[in-house]
């Protein structure tokens, strides 16, 4: 990423201020000679201010976000813009293209693979174009998901609960989301987040959508969070939106997903965003002839934010997120004060 006398330059897009570029990130080239690349949409803006990163498609099987990044792309006029927002609507092409949540390449998780390796198998270059192009020079980073094929969800944001000035701003962002849910975590080694927070960068992971699927009303939902998050950081003129209480939910010390012990049809005893409470009944595993192979129980009390949606299950896929529910947050308490919560 380059600016020069006020031009951005994003891989083989440059824009002037004011302005909107589309171009590519370079990757190779395909087995049959043709170009292999990320694409990349510059807005410039036409007065200084904060940069914007935003990235989707990180996994190929996750589309609500996608597209609600492209619809509030569009509805923005780079003109207004105080600062820079540079995006990705399709992060990892190959997976994409298999409608994947792992690069069918190498067979590896782009989001286990950061901040990449010029020199190693495609996820790892993939990973080290958009660490380059979407971190080093960001004020603030979006990494933008939805369930996959195999998870349905509550939408929630992922902030750093780590103290110092990264965690700080990373709460701040994701409050500016709107969003009720705030997930309290760690980033863990080789994830977006953590390659942006070890650069300084404050970052939050947006889950909004799940299956597999486009919902018109989820892409709408996405683009309007956007909108609220350019709004609150600055980039975009406006008065920044509140919601008035948040939950904070965290993950249990186990984990966040209960996985399964047996193969079989899985069948819900809960929905999602139920409250429920420890020995709970969560969900049964069946064989062919609907004898049960396993009930599974709420190992804690918590919120359930994700669940298996595709009843075909084996042993050790994901079935349940039960995340403990550790507070809740007013629109203008701080990181400090959430921590208080047992």
């Amino acid at each position: 990423m380059t600016q020069q006398d006020s031009i951005l330059t994003v891989g083989s897009a440059a824009a002037r201020p004011g302005e909107r570029a589309t171009g590519w990130l370079p990757l190779g080239t395909r087995p049959d000679g043709t170009p292999l690349g990320i694409p990349v949409v510059v807005l410039n803006g036409s007065a200084p201010g904060p940069r914007l990163s935003l990235i989707a498609g990180v996994h190929g099987d996750e589309y609500d976000c996608v597209e609600g990044l492209r619809r509030f792309l569009a509805g923005i006029d780079p003109a207004d813009l105080s600062g820079s927002i540079v995006a990705t609507t399709q992060a990892n092409p190959t997976a994409f293209e298999y409608a994947s949540r792992h690069n069918p390449i190498d067979h590896l998780d782009l989001n286990r693979s950061f901040p990449g390796r010029d020199a190693g198998f495609l996820t790892e270059r993939v990973g080290a174009a958009l660490s380059s192009a979407f971190i080093e020079s960001a004020d603030y980073l979006l990494d933008l998901h939805s369930g996959g094929m195999v998870l349905g969800l509550v939408p929630f944001v992922g902030f750093d609960d780590t103290p110092g000035e990264v965690g700080e701003a990373s709460l701040r962002l994701a409050k500016a989301t709107g969003i009720e849910t705030l997930y309290a975590s760690v980033p863990f080694k080789n994830v977006l987040r953590l390659a942006a927070a070890e650069r300084g960068v404050p970052s939050i992971l947006v889950e909004i959508g799940s299956e597999g699927r486009m919902k018109e009303h989820l892409a709408d939902y996405a683009a309007a969070t956007l909108r609220r998050v350019a709004v609150g950081v600055g980039v975009l003129p406006g008065e920044p939106a509140t919601t008035a209480r948040f939950r904070v939910v965290r993950a249990a010390s186990t984990g966040e997903f209960l996985h399964a012990d047996n193969g079989g049809f899985l069948l819900h005893a809960v929905e999602l965003g139920q409250i429920v409470e420890e020995g709970d009944l969560l969900g049964r595993i069946v064989d062919p002839f609907g004898d049960e192979l396993e009930a599974i129980h709420a190992p804690h009390a918590g919120f359930i934010a994700e669940l298996r949606t595709i009843p075909a299950t084996r042993i050790g896929d994901w079935t349940y997120a039960v995340l403990p529910v550790v507070g809740e947050l007013t629109a203008t308490a701080e990181l400090a004060e959430m921590r208080s919560f047992a």
